[in-house]
Formats: structure tokens, C-alpha cells, sequence
């Protein structure tokens, strides 16, 4: 008889466990519901925002038509010859550039929209081009994005990361978490054993902006600072830092995609620091993100991590350059031979 009895009770709370755990899975289920609530009307209101920002673009169509018209027409006309980057502007484009800093709508109106990226771009972001502003994450991803769109296009082997990469790898405990990016070259469908290049802008303490790289032929990983800082030698301090985490993320991107034999084969563990020094330096507190840039566009153009065809006196010009180029969401292209040019 107390044997059916300890077997009733122990039934009973058989029962109760089972209720208990149904019940856990019914709050769990309901929560995860309402979790994906919430995320639906986020989304949906992203979604509305965009619309709405779009709509802004849309008013007085005609004439951001034709603003966009005279931007394609001056990034055919300075292309060709990598000279006519210096050009000066015409009244029709100078007419262009003040209606991006000064046209109605005031800083939140829409300018475009970079549809390569899905990037927009207000009033806000385009005077970052102005003066000796730094330039934001909007601005420099969507010139990065227009870069990477011309080199696929037109020259096959250079790809720029976007400024979120190795903000993105530098993280946790140890500064570095190669799980967090291992999705973004299958993603960009890149192949990196088949780039010359691969770069990454690198910003120090949301404060300066340099450009590291990867030479896949020379068999270096490279840094240019336009900052000039002698001290960041190969041997120590920032560039040895940033050059030494971008080394362990080319073994472990070729580990992942292509296996060890791969990695061995290319000899990673062998290639070489270098820090670019004679390159052209900045000359105003600002300006280090438009020298990112203008370094990238260099080594996608000639194909090297040392040639750079213009200097700080050029900087007002290629700013006010960038500006009609992202209205225009196009780059122009360059006929000559890729040799340097000297500034």
C-alpha cells in the first residue's frame, strides 16, 4: 500500500513538472512573440521613415534632375585624364554645390540616395565635405561603395572594406573576434585569393582615420597615416597593432574558406609590415577621413600602395569633387595608363 502511494505522489509530480515546463515553453513562446511584435513594427517603421525621406527627395523632382544631370555631366567631364580631377567648377556645377550645402529644407532634407548601399544622404552628411569637417560613416561608405562598383566594373582587383569592418574585428576581450566579420566576403561575394588589394579604413579612438591594407602580390599588409606619425613604426604602437590583427584575419579567412593546406601554401605567417611614408600629409585637423579616401582611390587606380597623385592644396577641390560625385553616384573613369602622376 505505501508502495502505491510513492508511486501516486511521485505521479503527481511527474504532473506538476510537466505543467511547470509546458507552462515555461507557453511564457517563453508568448515572450518570443511579442519580441518578434516588436521587432515587426521597428522594422516597419524603418521601413515608413525610409519612405517618408524618399518622398522629401521626390519634392521639386525636375530640379533634382537636373542637379543630378549637371553632376553626371561634370564626372564625365573631368574623367579621362586623372589631371582633370582639378578642374574648376563651371557656374552650372557651382550652382549644384551650393544647393547641397545651402538649398531649402535645412540640415535634415534628403539629397539622394546612394542605391548601390542604400546609403541616404541628408544635408547634414553633405556638409561634412565642407571646410576641413571629418567626414561621417554615411559619406565614406558611400564613396566606398561607388569605388568598389567602379573597380568591379572596370579593373578587378581591389576591394574596400566599409568603415564598420574593423571596428568590427577589434572587438571583446582580446581586440579581435574574426567570428563577428567571417560572413562579410561571402556576403560581398568576394574571393579575396584573387584581389591585388584589400583594404580597410581604420579609425583610432573616434578620433583619426587612417588606411591599412593588404598586398596580395607583394605578400604585405600595409599602413598610411596622413597624419605623418613617425613613431608608428612597423615594430610598435598603433600601425604595428592594426597591422598585426589584419595579418591574423587574412590566415584566418583563409583557414575558413580554403583550409589550412591554403594557408600554408601562401606562407601568411612570413609577410612583411610596412608603413608608407612618403605620402602626401594632411595640413588641417579634419581632413584625415577625405585622405582615407583619396589613398584608397589611388591604389584602386594605379594598382600600388606608394603612388598618390595629389597633396593637401588639392583637398578643397576634392571635396567639393566628392560632393557632386555622390549626387551623381558615379566616379569618373580614367583612360591613361596607370602611371603615377606627379601633383
Amino acid at each position: 500500500k505505501e508502495k502505491m502511494e510513492q508511486k501516486q505522489r511521485n505521479s503527481l509530480l511527474l504532473v506538476d513538472e510537466i505543467v511547470e515546463i509546458s507552462s515555461e515553453d507557453e511564457n517563453d513562446s508568448v515572450l518570443r512573440k511579442k519580441q518578434q511584435e516588436r521587432k515587426c513594427k521597428t522594422d516597419s517603421k524603418r521601413a515608413d521613415m525610409l519612405e517618408e525621406d524618399l518622398e522629401k527627395l521626390s519634392v521639386g523632382s525636375k530640379k533634382v534632375d537636373e542637379y543630378k544631370r549637371v553632376a553626371s555631366e561634370y564626372v564625365k567631364r573631368t574623367g579621362g585624364e586623372r589631371q582633370n580631377r582639378f578642374c574648376e567648377f563651371d557656374n552650372a556645377e557651382n550652382s549644384v554645390l551650393q544647393w547641397i550645402h545651402r538649398g531649402g529644407g535645412g540640415s535634415k532634407a534628403v539629397i539622394t540616395q546612394v542605391k548601390e548601399c542604400g546609403i541616404i544622404l541628408k544635408r547634414e552628411d553633405m556638409h561634412r565635405l565642407r571646410g576641413t569637417q571629418w567626414l561621417n560613416d554615411e559619406v565614406s561608405n558611400s564613396f566606398i561603395c561607388l569605388l568598389n562598383s567602379r573597380n568591379q566594373v572596370h579593373i578587378h582587383n581591389t576591394y574596400v572594406f566599409n568603415t564598420f569592418f574593423y571596428t568590427r574585428l577589434n572587438v571583446g576581450k582580446l581586440k579581435y573576434d574574426y567570428d563577428g566579420v567571417k560572413r562579410w566576403t561571402t556576403r560581398a561575394k568576394v574571393d579575396v585569393t584573387k584581389l591585388d588589394y584589400i583594404l580597410i579604413p581604420v579609425n583610432h579612438n573616434n578620433f583619426h582615420w587612417v588606411l591599412s591594407g593588404i598586398s596580395m602580390k607583394e605578400k604585405c599588409i600595409f599602413y598610411i597615416d596622413s597624419m605623418g606619425h613617425s613613431k608608428n613604426s612597423s615594430e610598435k604602437g598603433a600601425a604595428y597593432d592594426v597591422m598585426t590583427k589584419l595579418k591574423r584575419w587574412l590566415s584566418d579567412e583563409i583557414v575558413d574558406k580554403y583550409g589550412t593546406h591554403k594557408k600554408d601554401e601562401m606562407e601568411i605567417e612570413e609577410w612583411t609590415f610596412k608603413v608608407i611614408k612618403n605620402i602626401p600629409k594632411q595640413t588641417d585637423g579634419g581632413s584625415c577621413g577625405v585622405f582615407m579616401l583619396m589613398f584608397a582611390e589611388c591604389i584602386e587606380f594605379f594598382g600600388k600602395h606608394n603612388n598618390f597623385d595629389f597633396n593637401a592644396k588639392h583637398i578643397p577641390i576634392l571635396r567639393r569633387r566628392m560632393a557632386l560625385e555622390l549626387l551623381a553616384q558615379s566616379l569618373a573613369t580614367f583612360t591613361q595608363e596607370r602611371n603615377v602622376v606627379t601633383p
